[in-house]
């Protein structure tokens, strides 16, 4: 609906346009996830190959794979005839969760 108004010898033009649904035939209502689908989860995740990586994410991958290699090479000791022994379980990383 349109119409002119008279303001002190001036005119404007008004449309009445009505917004409240965002669109003409209104908003539709989208629901992206199922219920435990939004978390990250193993289940949930695409594997990347380590060589479409960045240079910069490969060398960063190579140093925390260096970095908890020496980690795991602390479980293991010698006994007193000079054998290599696991002393204990080797750590694990915690669970990747989306923060």
């Amino acid at each position: 609906m349109q119409s002119e108004l008279g303001v002190r010898g001036s005119r404007a033009l008004v449309c009445d346009v009505n917004t409240s649904f965002g669109t003409p035939g209104g908003t539709r209502s989208i629901k992206m996830t199922t219920e435990g689908k939004d978390k990250v989860s193993t289940g949930n995740q695409l594997p990347i190959h380590k060589d479409k990586l960045k240079e910069e994410h490969k060398a960063e991958l190579k140093a925390d794979t260096e970095t908890y290699k020496q980690r795991c090479l602390l479980s293991f000791s010698t006994n007193r005839s000079g054998e290599v022994i696991k002393k204990y379980d080797f750590s694990t990383l915690p669970p990747y969760n989306e923060s």
